[in-house]
């Protein structure tokens, strides 16, 4: 892949959507149900 080079504003939104995606609740929700084999029990 080539483009742009990274800027110190795109390192800091990568960070950013890495720790809203993966240490969510949500997502410890959905794993957490996933391997008990039930529906996931999101707080909306």
């Amino acid at each position: 892949m080539h483009g742009r080079a990274l800027t110190g504003a795109d390192t800091d939104a990568l960070i950013r959507f890495g720790v809203e995606a993966y240490e969510g609740a949500d997502l410890r929700e959905g794993v957490a149900a996933f391997s008990q084999g039930r529906p996931p029990k999101f707080d909306d």
